[in-house]
C-alpha cells in the first residue's frame, strides 16, 4: 500500500508504487562509465537545463497511464508528475508551482526532501524523488510551473522564499508576485527539442518521451502554464 505524506502546498507527494521512477535510467554494469542520455550540443559558455515532465493517472483497476505534461495540457486533480532534470555547469536550481490565485509554492528543493538546490553537471536529478510524486490537490484553475536554473545562487529568490514561511496569506501572494517580476527578469532562453529518454510509470509501464534543452547565459527559465480541473 503506497504511503501519502501530506503537505501544505498545492501538490503532495506520495510514495511510487512497484518499479516507479527507480527504474528510470538503464542500468550500468559497475565500472563503466555512465554516459548522460539526455547530451546536447550547446554554445561554449552557456548554461543547459536538459528537462522532462513525467505524469501518470491512476486507473480504477490500480494500473496508470501517462498524461501528457506540456504547454496548455489539462491535468486533473489526484493525476501525479515528476521533474526530470540535468545540468551541463554546476547550477542553483529551484523548482515553484503558482497556483490559480497567484501564489507561489516551492516544490524544489524542499525541506522534507534531501536535496540541496546545488546541482552537480550531469547529475541526472529527480524531483520530488525517484519514488516520489507530486500529486495534485483538489484545488482547480490555471497553474503555472516554474523551473530555474543558474551558475550563481540566487539570494534574492532564496530571500522571498525564506519571507514567505512566516507570511500571512495576503503576504503570500505579495511576495508571489514580486518573486515572478524577479523571475522575468532573469533573461531569455531558447527552448529546444533534444534526445528521446526512457522513463518508467509507478506500474513499471515504460515510455519515451523527447526532452526539452534549455539554453541561457548564465541562468535560465523554464515556465509552463497548465489547466488544472
Amino acid at each position: 500500500m503506497s504511503r501519502i505524506i501530506p503537505f501544505t502546498m498545492t501538490v503532495i507527494l506520495i510514495p511510487a508504487l512497484g518499479l516507479a521512477a527507480g527504474s528510470f535510467f538503464p542500468v550500468v554494469p559497475r565500472g563503466e562509465p555512465r554516459i548522460s542520455p539526455w547530451a546536447a550540443e550547446a554554445p561554449a559558455g552557456s548554461l543547459t537545463l536538459t528537462m522532462n515532465i513525467v505524469g501518470q493517472r491512476k486507473g480504477p483497476d490500480g494500473s496508470y497511464t501517462e498524461v501528457l505534461v506540456h504547454e496548455g495540457s489539462v491535468l486533473h486533480s489526484y493525476d501525479h508528475f515528476q521533474v526530470h532534470m540535468e545540468t551541463n555547469r554546476p547550477a542553483y536550481v529551484y523548482i515553484l508551482l503558482y497556483d490559480s490565485q497567484g501564489k507561489a509554492r516551492q516544490l524544489f528543493p524542499h525541506p522534507k526532501i534531501d536535496h540541496p538546490d546545488f546541482v552537480k553537471p550531469g547529475n541526472r536529478v529527480v524531483a520530488p524523488a525517484e519514488d516520489l510524486w507530486y500529486w495534485l490537490d483538489e484545488k482547480a484553475g490555471t497553474e503555472t510551473l516554474y523551473v530555474l536554473a543558474s551558475e550563481k545562487p540566487m539570494a534574492d529568490i532564496r530571500e522571498l522564499l525564506a519571507g514567505m514561511e512566516a507570511a500571512d496569506e495576503r503576504a503570500k501572494r505579495r511576495i508571489s508576485t514580486e518573486m515572478r517580476q524577479r523571475i522575468a527578469q532573469r533573461g531569455l532562453a531558447v527552448v529546444a527539442k533534444g534526445e528521446p529518454a526512457a522513463y518508467s510509470l509507478s506500474d513499471g509501464k515504460r515510455i519515451r518521451k523527447v526532452t526539452e534543452v534549455v539554453t541561457g547565459s548564465g541562468s535560465v527559465v523554464r515556465a509552463l502554464s497548465f489547466q488544472h480541473r
